[in-house]
């Protein structure tokens, strides 16, 4: 079945091996890391119910010192206010147990102790328990809490936290201890009598727990821990306890300590108060451990599954486009042999019956030699005469020539005299304003007289002027201006006579002025009109000589032509019949290619038949290589199909074969 398979199936297998690999290695690393982060959330719930437990071991341990003193000293005071402290602890405890993940069976031991507590009160309050007994009850008690303590820190994988954890349990008993201590202690000191040999070892055997206790803190021992515990050793309120343990020690045979109650148990509290300081900060510690280790392996888990999605993405993108790639590369390649296969076949059965028509084009073409023979010779003949006639027609050419060379000449003349007369009408346009000029000289000077007689009417403005002013002068003289007075009226009337003529002449010389420029002016433009006319008839003719002079140049090119035509064919009859004789021997050698042809057309039909069995074998490789890539046998069919549709072409071949044989 995997044979039948696609390449491109086959590709993503392969690829998909390494990617579930990773996938399988990844979620070992998930699974570890959901492990860490299930057993962080686990221990804070351990934590939190250890941290509960070891509040109500601590009321309960201050509750038991203050109830062995009370049982001595009958002052029950002290002892009513912490039962109201641990039965506060002890309703925390119960209302978180709900919310804290812990076992059903650390809940039935937890209320189980809760239970003990209620009926060794009891029996300390109607006297049934005294003494030893009571404090023997309530170290029972302790004791149990204490082993729900120890359980609570089992069955941690992670080392580091189990030995923390190791440590916390190893100070709870230490603290326990020294609880006991305190409460032997308070309950001598306070009773004042001698110590029982129980009591006695008791002492020491409490004091030695402590030590011991302190001393072996835990394989999680740090310089923190040590530094603590020195500094606990070395406490004023330590040392307190040591003295009056070592006095009532001392005195346990004869009792009568002379020590105070209350400063022995505020020494031996303030002691355990400090182990609970350093139980405290183990706790503190180890909760910011587990916070570590929850925020690791959350991260961890984190960038696992985004890199698994990533890099699994990114396999998936790059083997979906390079086989996508790979795929389309193959088709193409299948699609171009496919191609080349069709081609392939067609032109090898084109190849077998193009042999087939030329072996009887061959046979048909021997028989056509023969009439190609006869032919020849008829058009040999026929070449000599066109030889004949060709030589005729040159001297001919000749003759036309000729007399097309005079005609020409003809033409040349008549454009050199038509020139003669462009030249004449230019001479005569010149001499024409050359006049005009002259005129416009008169036309000036007559301008000029008009301007002269400007002047003599200022002169007589002037003399009209001097003869007023002489008439005044005279009419100021009296009788002997009178002559004057003549004189001046004779000037005024001489000079209105030479204003007058000058005016005249002003205005004769106004109108013969105009009247000689439009003379002027209508005889330039009538000659002017009259060259213009004689420029466009001497341009008309000028290109009737041009068309007629191209007309005869093309004349004489064409003759030279027809000659040079004429000489070509003479030439290329003769040729032609040398060829004719050429022709006749080149048949004779055609007629043994055709012998030799047929004899090869036999061969070519035998190699075709060699391609046609090639063709098939490819055919093959083609079908193979399509089940590789598809894996299946759909395109074989195609194939199959177009190969044989493939033969339709050979009877058109064929029947054109025929026709050029024909």
């Amino acid at each position: 079945m995997f044979t039948r398979r696609s390449l491109g199936f086959k590709l993503s297998l392969l690829i998909a091996v390494p990617i579930l690999a990773l996938l399988g290695v990844s979620f070992f690393i998930v699974k570890a890391s959901f492990k860490d982060f299930r057993e962080a959330s686990v221990v804070t719930s351990k934590i939190e119910t250890m941290t509960n437990v070891s509040n109500v071991i601590h009321a309960l341990q201050k509750e038991r010192g203050l109830t062995a003193g009370a049982l001595a000293s009958k002052d029950w005071s002290k002892v009513t206010e912490q039962r109201a402290e641990t039965d506060s602890m002890l309703s925390k405890l119960k209302s978180e147990m709900d919310i804290v993940r812990i076992g059903s069976a650390m809940v039935e031991s937890i209320e189980r102790r809760q239970g003990a507590v209620g009926k060794l009160r009891s029996g300390i309050d109607d006297k049934s328990l005294t003494g030893g007994a009571a404090i023997g009850a309530y170290s029972e008690v302790i004791a149990g809490l204490i082993d729900v303590f120890q359980k609570t820190s089992t069955t941690i994988q992670d080392r580091e936290t189990y030995a923390i954890l190791k440590t916390i349990v190893i100070l709870e008993s230490t603290k326990e201890s020294a609880g006991k201590l305190r409460a032997l202690l308070n309950n001598l000191i306070s009773s004042n009598l001698p110590a029982t040999a129980k009591q006695s070892e008791d002492l020491m055997s409490l004091m030695a727990g402590v030590k011991t206790g302190l001393l072996s803190p835990g394989s999680a021992e740090t310089d923190r821990l040590k530094s603590a515990v020195a500094a606990f050793e070395a406490s004023a309120s330590w040392l307190e306890v040591l003295k009056a343990h070592k006095t009532v020690y001392d005195l346990k045979a004869k009792g009568n300590y002379e020590l105070v109650p209350g400063d022995v148990f505020a020494s031996a509290t303030a002691s355990i108060n400090e182990l609970l300081k350093i139980r405290e900060v183990e706790t503190a510690e180890l909760q910011e451990h587990v916070a570590h280790l929850r925020t690791s392996s959350t991260q961890i888990l984190q960038w696992t599954l985004i890199s698994v999605v990533l890099v699994s993405l990114a396999i998936i993108v790059m083997a979906f486009v390079a086989i996508r790639r790979l795929n389309l590369d193959l088709k193409n390649t299948i699609g171009q042999l496919q191609h080349s296969f069709d081609s392939m076949s067609i032109t090898s059965i084109e190849l077998r019956d193009t042999s087939q028509v030329l072996a009887e084009a061959a046979s048909e073409s021997a028989a056509s030699l023969t009439q190609t023979a006869a032919s020849l010779q008829e058009i040999g003949s026929m070449a000599q005469s066109n030889a004949e006639n060709s030589r005729a027609a040159a001297g001919i050419a000749s003759q036309n020539k000729e007399s097309v060379a005079e005609s020409h000449e003809a033409i040349e003349a008549l454009a050199r005299s038509m020139e003669k007369i462009r030249i004449g009408n230019d001479d005569v346009s010149s001499a024409v304003g050359a006049g005009n000029e002259r005129m416009g000289e008169m036309v000036r000077m007559i301008h000029e007289i008009g301007e002269k007689t400007k002047v003599i009417h200022d002169i007589v403005f002037q003399t009209k002027l001097l003869s007023f002013n002489a008439a005044v002068e005279a009419a100021r003289a009296g009788e002997s201006g009178k002559g004057f007075a003549v004189v001046a009226e004779e000037v005024a009337k001489l000079a209105a006579q030479s204003g007058h003529a000058a005016k005249e002449i002003h205005d004769l010389v106004e109108t013969r002025s105009r009247s000689v420029e439009e003379i002027m002016t209508s005889t330039r433009q009538r000659v002017d009109q009259s060259i213009s006319v004689g420029r466009e008839h001497l341009r008309e003719g000028f290109d009737a000589v041009r068309r007629c002079e191209e007309t005869l140049t093309k004349v004489v090119k064409s003759s030279n032509d027809l000659t040079g035509y004429i000489d070509q064919i003479s030439r290329a009859s003769a040729e032609e019949a040398k060829g004719v004789i050429e022709i006749s021997a080149a048949v004779a050698q055609l007629d043994q290619a055709t012998q030799l042809n047929s004899s090869s057309s036999e061969r070519t039909a035998g190699y075709a038949e060699q391609v046609i069995l090639r063709t098939n074998e490819l055919e093959g490789v083609v079908k193979t290589l399509t089940k590789i890539v598809s894996g299946n046998e759909a395109a074989n069919s195609a194939l199959i199909s177009k190969g044989t549709s493939a033969k339709a072409p050979a009877p058109l071949i064929k029947s054109k074969f025929k026709k050029i044989a024909a």
